[in-house]
């Protein structure tokens, strides 16, 4: 069976969530989605299958590390939602050892300098990592968010995903740059 409608279906959700700068209802914070990073994040895990389904809460963690200005809104817009029949739950943590429970966790732009130890800390752990600053992926995140170059929304380490047992669908590779480093001592 042909992948092509799911890939097309994919590219439009993806594309969808921006904006150019500048246009009607586009977000002014810095390098921000023009939906904001909570529901970029929502609708990016929903491309994401995470190992053992089985042994799975019936909650889904978003940690936000950090203590950045942009996490405030972050619970508000996350209440009442559900992924895959789990309800997100958002947790604000500082201690890598919390974010072993998390699916996703987002590293602030005020941690930037503590980035690589971070993800180091939880390389190989099922954690979808995400960050909205220059060189993360590199540093070996999964996810960067960017929108420095049109129509490329994000970079992925695919390397970096495999390593935590993620598997990426093929509609976000598509629509991503690929990272080329392979980092993670």
């Amino acid at each position: 069976m042909s992948r092509l409608p799911f890939r097309l279906a994919a590219l439009i959700l993806l594309f969808s969530w921006f904006q150019p700068p500048g246009s009607a209802g586009a977000s002014t914070q810095r390098g921000s989605t023009a939906l904001g990073p909570p529901e970029v994040v929502y609708r990016l895990s929903q491309f994401v299958q995470w190992p053992n389904p089985s042994s799975q809460r019936p909650e889904f963690h978003i940690c936000l590390i950090g203590d950045d200005p942009d996490y405030i809104h972050w619970t508000a817009l996350m209440a009442r939602r559900e992924l895959a029949g789990r309800n997100i739950v958002v947790r604000h943590v500082n201690d890598r050892a919390q974010i072993r429970g998390c699916e996703v966790a987002v590293v602030g732009r005020s941690l930037q300098s503590r980035a690589r130890s971070i993800l180091t800390a939880i390389s190989n752990q099922p954690v979808l990592t995400v960050g909205a600053f220059p060189g993360f992926a590199s540093l070996g995140g999964i996810v960067e968010l960017t929108q420095s170059e049109p129509r490329r929304i994000m970079t992925l380490n695919p390397v970096s995903a495999r390593r935590a047992g993620l598997v990426l669908c093929d509609g976000i590779l598509s629509v991503a740059s690929i990272s080329r480093f392979e980092r993670m001592d």
